[in-house]
């Protein structure tokens, strides 16, 4: 038989044991909870058209670069890599800094086609030029969480953007 003492000890040992686990699991599972999640959307309204990233996640990112390819040119600006001219957007992004920060649900514009800006049937055939000017271009995006955790690079092909109507 075994005294009171050793008894303590080993249940002791055992609570300690348990606690940890307990800790380093729910550690695991906030950053998990936290991480972000990017994803490129196409949205339009009766006023304009655009192509956005939005960070879905629910954590911020840390977006550390963003790379558009078509047809081996890379660019970090995707109006640089369509048909469409330049002038005619009336909002696009380079992404020529180190870092970009994207709380959750928050979105960048990467170009936008104002209607006001083109006469009707121009708008129209400049939005559909966009579209098919998409297919051909695919996104690279590296980022990582708030744990400093760098996560998958995050290769984009267009033709698999969500179309959401404001």
């Amino acid at each position: 038989m075994e005294s009171p003492d050793t008894i303590a000890i080993v249940i002791s040992i055992i609570a300690i044991i348990a606690s940890a686990y307990t800790f380093f699991r729910s550690n695991q599972t906030s950053k998990t909870s936290c991480k972000p999640y990017l994803n490129i959307l196409y949205e339009f309204s009766d006023d304009d058209t655009s192509l956005i990233l939005k960070n879905v996640g629910m954590g911020s990112a840390i977006i550390t670069s963003v790379l558009f390819e078509k047809n081996r040119s890379k660019n970090t600006n995707i109006v640089s890599l369509l048909s469409i001219n330049e002038s005619k957007f009336s909002e696009h992004r380079d992404f020529l800094q180190d870092e970009y920060g994207l709380y959750p649900k928050e979105t960048l514009v990467l170009c936008k086609l104002r209607k006001s800006d083109f006469k009707i049937k121009d708008y129209d055939t400049a939005v559909k030029q966009l579209k098919e000017d998409l297919k051909d271009i695919s996104v690279t995006i590296e980022f990582k969480d708030i744990f400093d955790k760098k996560q998958n690079d995050k290769e984009i092909d267009f033709s698999y953007i969500v179309h959401l109507k404001r």
